[in-house]
């Protein structure tokens, strides 16, 4: 945006006249309408039978809803945004989280990304 002041005044009167010229440079963020692109970490990602799991969602895009799947753990399954999950058999298990908002949804799967010692 560009202000400028112009004045007709004549300097022979004695007049001074003084023209300012200002640039302004305005950002202003807008939000986009996009569906969400799924993410999701743990800790620990890798744990004794028995241990208890915290998963979190790492999703962008502002997700509202969660669908997560946990074969061989306990639950099998969550709509929490941060489920935590107990795995009582030695092996390594899959997760998947389908993240979703109004916008629509994004399904991320992570193989072989839970370690459980036999220990």
């Amino acid at each position: 945006m560009q202000i400028i002041y112009e004045a007709n005044d004549d300097p022979a009167d004695g007049h001074l006249v003084e023209a300012a010229v200002d640039v302004f440079q305005v950002t202003d963020s807008v939000a986009t309408n996009t569906a969400p692109v799924a993410g999701l970490n743990a800790n620990p990602k890798t744990v004794c039978r028995g241990d208890t799991v915290n998963f979190f969602d790492s999703s962008t895009n502002g997700p509202t809803s969660w669908d997560w799947s946990f074969p061989g753990g306990t639950p099998s399954s969550s709509n929490a945004e941060a489920p935590q999950v107990v795995y009582t058999s030695a092996g390594t298990y899959d997760v998947t989280l389908i993240a979703t908002n109004s916008y629509g949804s994004d399904t991320i799967t992570k193989n072989s990304f839970i370690t459980v010692d036999t220990m």
